[in-house]
């Protein structure tokens, strides 16, 4: 009830969402989360309260009673409507992500992203070769074999700050732009956003080739999407909570995507 009250919301009767791994609540025009990681949490809602939506909306921080965007672990947000399936408009899909890594564009990497917080972390930088994978993982073989294709160069692209987790943290609703919500923040280039978003399209969500097609004229290369699969097959690998059964399913969804690289995709 003191949560509440320092975000305002006093009186009302929060309820679980299905969705948001279980942990959100719903305060009718709120959601209220709880806070992990207070450094990239207070980061994140500073980013989204100043963010100017330009073909994406974002729900905006509430600010607790202590001035903080954080109260006794938890953080609070304006309700965003929308649903999270695109309904198989891959095209809104990528249009929304190129245009919020746009509005990202000349941002500095936040201090945090130097220090090693999470196994997601690791398989960032494993699937940047900036660390080697775990000697006694079970896919510690498919990590090392993709990464070996993968383009050196693709290193030498120009970074930036991303949304590592988009494609299942969009909002579609009737007439309005796509909302981006529950920012994964990394420093990479913004084409490999857009190459783990059509890598989880195809993994996850039931996209077919042609989602590749759509994004090659917008940076994504067949490279890129390597160590999108990778950073996926890494995390679940270094994950405490994913065991062989989980690791074993995400390895068949990936290969799906390696599947499709070097092949012609024709549009719908």
């Amino acid at each position: 009830m003191e949560v509440l009250a320092a975000f305002g919301l006093q009186g009302l009767t929060p309820r679980l969402l299905a969705d948001g791994q279980g942990r959100s609540w719903s305060a009718t025009s709120a959601i209220l989360r709880p806070v992990d990681d207070a450094a990239e949490a207070e980061y994140t809602a500073e980013l989204y309260a100043g963010l100017a939506e330009n073909g994406f909306r974002i729900p905006r921080p509430i600010v607790s009673t202590n001035g903080s965007y954080i109260c006794e672990g938890w953080a609070a947000w304006r309700f965003l409507p929308g649903r999270h399936d695109c309904q198989g408009d891959w095209q809104s899909m990528l249009n929304v992500c190129r245009a919020f890594h746009k509005a990202l564009e000349g941002l500095d990497p936040p201090a945090f992203l130097a220090t090693p917080r999470h196994h997601w972390a690791q398989a960032d930088r494993i699937a940047w070769q900036e660390e080697r994978c775990g000697e006694r993982w079970n896919l510690r073989d498919a990590i090392e074999k993709h990464l070996e294709l993968c383009d050196p160069a693709d290193r030498r692209l120009p970074k930036q700050l991303i949304h590592g987790d988009m494609a299942g943290n969009l909002l579609f609703e009737e007439g309005l732009d796509p909302g981006v919500i529950d920012f994964s923040p990394y420093w990479r280039p913004a084409a490999y956003a857009m190459a783990i978003c059509v890598a989880d399209a195809i993994a996850w969500y039931g996209a077919d080739g042609s989602v590749l097609e759509r994004s090659y004229p917008l940076g994504v290369t067949d490279s890129l999407l390597r160590r999108a699969c990778v950073f996926r097959l890494a995390a679940v690998s270094a994950s405490p909570l994913r065991g062989a059964a989980d690791q074993q399913f995400e390895l068949s969804a990936f290969s799906n995507v390696i599947a499709l690289l070097g092949r012609p995709h024709p549009l719908d």
